[in-house]
């Protein structure tokens, strides 16, 4: 019972941080990931330009960014972009990113790893689990839907083959212990080769946005 109770506490308290962060949220920052992009996904109907999915605001290039793998040796293992002075003030980052390369054989090991840094020196990680937080761009190649609370699928597309394929969208909260001294870069970085024991799967990044906290000035308005 006691355990039951502590379970059901956890999730409304969940729900609260959930509603209070969807009322302070700001306004939403695309980060420019241009120069960043290497890669031409074999997919057939993916937008590109200024695009909004299930409510967040997304900058899409006709390229991505993929990290290094068996075939791609060369191609570098992490995207770093600074985060410009109107998204300092950071309540979440949302980044549209998927595996490539036979993910499901790696299911449950980290294959990469998305760092925040802060004003303060601070860095928040949290990990690309293959299967919890990150999956495979060819539904084929992977194992069923994500089960990270924090991840959800924000496109279905297909490839030049007519295969289903996927964009899915992983949200990192700011921490509020370091938040306060202002988001500075967003780094994401395959380490499959230190971690899974493989090059593969490699990391398909297509874009990423800050969201930000009200201001009092917007709040008043």
């Amino acid at each position: 019972m006691r355990t039951t109770a502590a379970l059901l506490a956890f999730i409304a308290l969940l729900g609260l941080h959930s509603v209070a962060f969807a009322q302070n949220v700001g306004e939403q920052v695309t980060l420019n990931l241009s120069a960043l992009t290497n890669y031409l996904m074999p997919t057939t109907s993916v937008p590109t330009g200024t695009v909004v999915w299930s409510g967040t605001t997304y900058r899409l290039d006709s390229r991505v960014f993929h990290s290094r793998d068996a075939v791609l040796g060369w191609y570098p293992d992490e995207l770093s972009v600074s985060v410009p002075s109107d998204a300092r003030n950071a309540a979440a980052v949302q980044i549209l990113i998927n595996l490539d390369g036979a993910p499901g054989s790696f299911q449950g090991l980290k294959v990469g790893e998305v760092v925040l840094r802060w004003g303060n020196g601070a860095q928040q990680t949290v990990d690309l689990i293959a299967g919890v937080n990150v999956r495979g761009w060819l539904v084929a190649d992977s194992s069923g839907q994500l089960t990270d609370a924090g991840s959800s699928e924000a496109f279905r597309d297909y490839d030049v083959y007519g295969r289903p394929a996927v964009i899915d969208r992983l949200t990192v909260l700011a921490d509020p212990s370091v938040a306060d001294s202002g988001l500075t870069r967003v780094t994401i970085r395959d380490t499959s080769f230190e971690t899974a024991g493989a090059l593969d799967p490699s990391l398909v990044v297509r874009a990423i946005t800050v969201e930000t906290l009200e201001t009092e000035d917007e709040e008043e308005d």
